[in-house]
C-alpha cells in the first residue's frame, strides 16, 4: 500500500505531461507557422528623381513552418501563384528573395513600358505625369482549426486613366493542402439560394429594395450573377468579394458580402471543410 501511494503520483504526473504533450502537437498541426517579410523601394525613369517615378509597398505572410512538409509545400505554392500572378519561382522559399526578384521584374516592366515612356515624351509637361505605385499585402485572415485563409490585396497605378485595386481570396484546408471551393462546402442545389442572399446582402448593404435600384448607382448583371470562388473565412463568416467592373462600374468599387455562419447552416454539405471550426465556435 506504501508503494502504490509513493508511485500514484509519479504516474498521474507522467500522464499529465503525456496529455499535455499530445495537446500541444495537435493545436501546432491546425496552425501554419507563418514569417513575415516587406519590402520598399522606388525607381525612376531615366534615373531623373524630378521625373517620373515607381514606388512598391510589399508585404508577404509566408508559411514558414508545418508539421507535414508535403502540405507546407502545397500552401506555399498556393499562396506565391496568388501572391504573384505574373509568375513568381515556386521553389523559392525564401520570401525576402521572392519579395526582392518581384521588385526586380516590376521595375524592369515600368523602365521599359510603353505606357511610361508616354507619359514623359508627349507634349506635355515631363514632371506632371502621374507616378507610379504598386502597394501589395498578404493579410491573414484565420489560421487555426485545420484552416489558412487570407486575402492578396493589390492597389496599383501603371499609367491610363485610373488605378486598380483587386482582392484575391482564399481558404486551404491544411488536412490536404487544397484550396476549398464552393463545390466543398454547399450542395448544387443550395448555390442558386445562397446567389439570392448574396444580392440581398448587397440591397442591405446600399439600403435598396431592388435589384433594379443597384443597377441605377452602378451595378450590372445582378440577376444573371454566379459563386466567383472568391471568399475567405473569418469569425464573422464566410465573405464573398466581388472586385471592380465584375458586377459594377469602377466607380462603385470593390463589394464584400458577409454571410454569417448560422446563415449558411443549412446549405453546407455533410462533412465539409469548414466543419471542425464551425463546430469549435
Amino acid at each position: 500500500m506504501k508503494q502504490s501511494i509513493t508511485w500514484w503520483p509519479m504516474v498521474a504526473g507522467l500522464l499529465l505531461i503525456a496529455t499535455s504533450c499530445h495537446t500541444k502537437s495537435s493545436d501546432k498541426e491546425e496552425t501554419l507557422t507563418l514569417e513575415t517579410a516587406s519590402l520598399s523601394t522606388k525607381a525612376f525613369m531615366n534615373n531623373d528623381t524630378a521625373g517620373l517615378a515607381l514606388e512598391l509597398t510589399l508585404a508577404l505572410s509566408y508559411p514558414a513552418d508545418y508539421p507535414d512538409r508535403h502540405i507546407l509545400d502545397k500552401v506555399r505554392h498556393q499562396v506565391v501563384v496568388d501572391y504573384f500572378p505574373e509568375g513568381a519561382d515556386t521553389a523559392v522559399s525564401d520570401p525576402d528573395a521572392l519579395l526582392s526578384a518581384y521588385a526586380a521584374d516590376y521595375k524592369r516592366f515600368f523602365l521599359e513600358s510603353e505606357s511610361a515612356y508616354a507619359d514623359v515624351s508627349g507634349e506635355g509637361d515631363y514632371f506632371e505625369a502621374e507616378p507610379w505605385y504598386n502597394d501589395q499585402k498578404l493579410l491573414v485572415r484565420l489560421n487555426e482549426g485545420g484552416l489558412f485563409s487570407y486575402t492578396v490585396a493589390t492597389d496599383r497605378f501603371s499609367g491610363g486613366a485610373h488605378g486598380e485595386k483587386k482582392y484575391v481570396n482564399r481558404v486551404i484546408d491544411l488536412t490536404s493542402g487544397l484550396k476549398v471551393t464552393e463545390d466543398d462546402l454547399f450542395t448544387e442545389e443550395a448555390q442558386p439560394l445562397i446567389i439570392e442572399m448574396i444580392q440581398r446582402q448587397l440591397m442591405d448593404n446600399y439600403e435598396l429594395n431592388s435589384v433594379e435600384a443597384l443597377e441605377e448607382i452602378g451595378f450590372f448583371d445582378i440577376p444573371e450573377m454566379s459563386l466567383n470562388t472568391n471568399f475567405y473565412i473569418s469569425d464573422k463568416g464566410l465573405t464573398y468579394t466581388f472586385n471592380e467592373y465584375e458586377i459594377a462600374s469602377y466607380s462603385v468599387g470593390a463589394s464584400d458580402v458577409t454571410l454569417s455562419f448560422n446563415s449558411l447552416a443549412g446549405f453546407f454539405k455533410e462533412g465539409h471543410p469548414l466543419t471542425a471550426y464551425i463546430n469549435a465556435d
